[in-house]
């Protein structure tokens, strides 16, 4: 992206966003990757419960990818869709990891309740939501890392919030 001047800004983008609705209808309960066509050299990158596949002898799930030229556009969507069998007034729980250009990646659990909303946030907002909620708090006691690493994911966290190019885009306004 190009700046005043003809300066080269340094924003953060999505890489990459992996769900997995984990509650809901059966046969919407899979896991899928987006990947961001639009950075330069993007691959789909498995980790965790992502890196493993429907066994069709078995009858499990499969692994859906998607490669995007608007990933947020496309993950709203995709939600959205989801949203529309979730339940009002309780969530459906929807495990995600977004992997950011910058390196830094931020996994959680998406409680998804009618319309693809938690807590009447879409995925994004939720998901900035809740790293802004952990850079302004004490590290629960819940999470196993020590206090280096904590703090160590919460500068990564810090510089990803205020570099992520997240202006302008048609998701800012739900």
């Amino acid at each position: 992206m190009e700046g005043l001047f003809g300066v080269e800004l340094n924003m953060v983008e999505i890489k990459q966003v992996s769900l997995w609705r984990a509650e809901g209808r059966h046969e919407e309960c899979y896991p899928i990757i987006f990947v961001n066509d639009k950075i330069e050299d993007n691959h789909f990158e498995y980790h965790g419960r992502w890196d493993r596949d429907w066994n069709a002898e078995v009858e499990r799930w499969q692994l859906v990818g998607r490669v995007s030229d608007d990933i947020r556009q496309d993950v709203l969507e995709h939600m959205a869709d989801w949203g529309k069998t979730a339940p009002k007034g309780a969530y459906d729980k929807t495990d995600f990891l977004v992997h950011f250009t910058n390196g830094f990646s931020y996994a959680g659990r998406f409680d998804m309740s009618y319309g693809g909303l938690d807590g009447g946030e879409h995925f994004f907002k939720s998901v900035r939501s809740r790293m802004k909620f952990y850079i302004d708090n004490e590290r629960p006691a819940w999470i196993p890392c020590s206090v280096e690493e904590w703090d160590e994911n919460i500068k990564a966290m810090r510089e990803t919030l205020a570099e992520w190019n997240w202006d302008g885009h048609p998701d800012d306004k739900n």
